[in-house]
């Protein structure tokens, strides 16, 4: 059996890769994913393994879906229809900060305030989005015009991780 070769960065998404990156997208979790395509949760997980290599970022759900936007992946990925929200400028900052991968109590430092402050905010904020995690906040919000993710730099990342 011929082995695989590592996929590399830039190389396009295999179907099964953007049907993955779509689920995850629209708030829907590894199990729900693999239950839709009919795949097992390790495949869904390699899967989007993979993809963060081709988009060459760290692995993680929200690292994916932020750099599928900002590469313009998901960019035929119509719009989840959702009632018009006007978001607060605590509001946009905090997907800022979710967009960089921070953690409530990296967020908290950055924005003094407390991580429950913080995590009562993200909850208050998803509910007015209709999301249901982090990454589908981030989707959203980039749908709907709330959050520009080509003005979030590498340099936001670095620096966020301090």
């Amino acid at each position: 059996m011929p082995s695989r070769t590592p996929p590399t960065p830039g190389s396009p998404l295999a179907r099964t890769e953007r049907l993955v990156l779509a689920g995850i997208a629209r708030g829907r979790t590894n199990p729900q994913i693999a239950r839709d395509l009919h795949l097992s949760v390790h495949t869904v997980r390699s899967c989007i393994t993979t993809t963060a290599a081709r988009l060459d970022c760290p692995s993680t759900r929200v690292s994916v879906v932020v750099e599928a936007y900002r590469q313009s992946v998901l960019a035929d990925l119509p719009a989840e229809p959702r009632p018009t929200v006007d978001l607060q400028q605590r509001e946009h900052d905090l997907l800022e900060d979710i967009a960089v991968n921070l953690t409530a109590r990296q967020i908290g430092r950055r924005r003094y305030m407390s991580e429950d402050a913080v995590k009562c905010a993200l909850h208050r904020m998803f509910r007015r989005l209709g999301a249901h995690s982090r990454e589908h906040a981030i989707a959203l919000a980039v749908q709907h015009g709330h959050l520009t993710l080509t003005l979030i730099t590498t340099t936001d990342q670095a620096g966020a991780a301090a």
